[in-house]
């Protein structure tokens, strides 16, 4: 409860002291901010949430499919449990669609947080450069633009030879030598472009 509170402290030589600590109200639910990635084949949609309360920390944080209410988490422990992995929740589905996520705090503050889950395939790609000249140790970042914009796809990158550059995950060149690569852009759809990049 919020209010006052006295903590009383002696020692064996008979000094004493009083320490007041106020424990302040609190009225506000956590926030809960959502967002998912669909894997590349299109099987399985992740999806993960940033709970966050600054004052009486998490106590509870669960999930169930459709547009729910808090009363409907409430309902006989109603809803899947989360478990949070480095300060992060998340759960895996096959299905689009609603999805809501409930959280409480340990002064009993709720809230829940609608999101909604959709496979939206790119029908095209694009790099913001077709050629780029490097110099060897260089690196050079890939931007990448699909279409449409709000894509859930996912890229790969392909080097055409990783002795002379290689490019990470997240599309970032790396020039190892001198020579020419064409580094292959491809989206979950199947959808291509390429960047033809020169190492002097």
């Amino acid at each position: 409860k919020a209010g006052y509170y006295t903590f009383y402290i002696s020692d064996y030589a008979g000094n004493e002291s009083l320490y007041v600590y106020e424990v302040l109200d609190d009225n506000t639910s956590p926030s809960i901010e959502s967002t998912y990635k669909v894997s590349k084949k299109y099987k399985v949609i992740t999806v993960k949430a940033s709970v966050i309360d600054s004052q009486s920390n998490i106590k509870t944080v669960k999930y169930m499919p459709g547009k729910r209410s808090i009363s409907d988490f409430l309902k006989d422990n109603s809803g899947t449990i989360l478990e949070a992995v480095e300060g992060t929740y998340s759960f895996k589905t096959d299905k689009e669609g609603y999805y809501s996520i409930y959280a409480t705090n340990y002064r009993g503050n709720k809230t829940v947080d609608i999101i909604y889950l959709q496979i939206i395939k790119a029908t095209d790609i694009s790099l913001s450069k077709v050629k780029k000249t490097l110099s060897v140790g260089d690196s050079y970042k890939l931007k990448p633009v699909l279409t449409p914009i709000n894509s859930t796809d996912q890229i790969t990158y392909k080097s055409s030879n990783t002795s002379v550059a290689k490019v990470t995950k997240a599309g970032k060149v790396k020039a190892l030598k001198t020579g020419t690569v064409t580094v292959t852009a491809t989206t979950s759809s199947g959808r291509k472009t390429t960047i033809r990049i020169t190492i002097r």
